[in-house]
């Protein structure tokens, strides 16, 4: 790998930008889903903070505020801590 790899994007931010473009410019929340989901699993930190918004909105996805906080908790471990912002109200809602 070495010095090249950072001229090269990773599988993850690949499926992460295809998610974004998909949910952004061609209004699929269901195929953002999809590609969030891969991007997650391969822990892709905004990814997976996308996919817990889409969750927690219903959006693409059936609406679930647990797997929503589940998600967040976890873009947070990941290092986005972006999604503090939507802990508390997802709180809230599982309660």
């Amino acid at each position: 790998m070495g010095f090249l790899s950072g001229l090269f994007p990773s599988q993850a931010e690949k499926n992460f930008k295809k998610g974004y473009s998909k949910e952004f410019h061609e209004g699929n929340c269901i195929q953002a889903a999809h590609y969030y989901q891969y991007a997650s699993y391969q822990q892709h930190p905004e990814a997976t903070y996308r996919l817990a918004l889409l969750y927690m909105n219903g959006a693409g996805v059936t609406q679930n505020y647990k797997m929503a906080l589940a998600l967040a908790k976890d873009a947070i471990k990941l290092g986005y801590l972006g999604a503090n912002r939507i802990i508390s109200e997802l709180e809230k809602q599982v309660r």
